[in-house]
C-alpha cells in the first residue's frame, strides 16, 4: 500500500518536478535555473519509479516476472549512480548557491 502512495507521489511530481522547490528558492533562481532544477528533478523521480515498479514485479510477478524486475532493478541502481546522483549534486549546487 506504501509503495502506492509513493508511486503517486512520484509521478505527480513528475508531472510538476517543481512542486518541493519552495517559494522562496523559486524567486532566487532564474527561468533557465528552474527548468535546469525541474529536468534534473524528472530524471531522478523517473529513476525511482523504475526501482519501485521492479521492486513490485520482484515481489508479486512470477518466476519470469521476478527475473525481469531484477534485471530492471539492477539496471536502475546502475542509472541511479551514472544519472541521477550527479542531477541532485547540480540540484545542490543551485540551491545553496543562491542561499
Amino acid at each position: 500500500m506504501i509503495s502506492i502512495i509513493l508511486i503517486i507521489l512520484l509521478i505527480v511530481s513528475i508531472s510538476k518536478p517543481d512542486i518541493f522547490l519552495s517559494a522562496k528558492n523559486k524567486a532566487k533562481l532564474s527561468e533557465e535555473e528552474i527548468k535546469k532544477y525541474a529536468n534534473n528533478s524528472r530524471k531522478i523521480y523517473s529513476i525511482i519509479i523504475i526501482l519501485f515498479e521492479s521492486t513490485s514485479l520482484i515481489t508479486y510477478g512470477s518466476e519470469i516476472l521476478s527475473i525481469i524486475g531484477i534485471i530492471a532493478a539492477i539496471v536502475s541502481i546502475i542509472l541511479f549512480f551514472k544519472l541521477s546522483l550527479p542531477a541532485i549534486k547540480e540540484n545542490k549546487a543551485m540551491l545553496e548557491k543562491n542561499n
